[in-house]
């Protein structure tokens, strides 16, 4: 998995400014810490366990924050997790749980927000809110459902 700074545009996926990364981190980069709320966690996690997949990771990716040991294996993941807002969609890998809960990572305040306010995954609503980004998004929009 590549770093690529929190809230930076993502222009291999947007022509624009709309897709912004979230919590792609490197065990080589300094990355914020600190609380997020209950509720919001709560969230994520339910996101996280219904994730809309419109495309297909490069394979799965290890933690690079997790010390390797004797016997220890590092959290390993290939999802993503897509999350609508008004004006921003933001990506983010499903390792996101875990380096909050385990590294304690502190996502930006505008992601905390998008998450507390989007709909659930794969609902009506949920693909609604995303459907203004599919429709700049090529690879998007190959996986909404009208």
């Amino acid at each position: 998995m590549s770093f690529v700074a929190d809230l930076q545009a993502i222009h291999e996926f947007d022509s624009g400014y709309s897709v912004r990364a979230v919590a792609w981190l490197a065990n080589t980069e300094p990355y914020r810490t600190g609380p997020v709320p209950t509720e919001f966690l709560d969230l994520l996690h339910q996101h996280i366990e219904k994730a809309w997949q419109p495309i297909l990771s490069g394979g799965w990716h290890e933690c690079e924050l997790c010390k390797k040991g004797f016997l220890r294996q590092p959290f390993c993941s290939s999802s993503n997790l897509f999350i609508p807002s008004t004006s921003v969609l933001y990506f983010a890998p499903v390792m996101i749980e875990h380096y909050i809960r385990k590294h304690h990572y502190q996502p930006p305040q505008e992601f905390i927000e998008a998450v507390l306010l989007s709909p659930a995954q794969k609902t009506p609503e949920y693909f609604q809110a995303i459907r203004p980004f599919a429709e700049r998004w090529h690879v998007l929009s190959n996986g909404l459902r009208e």
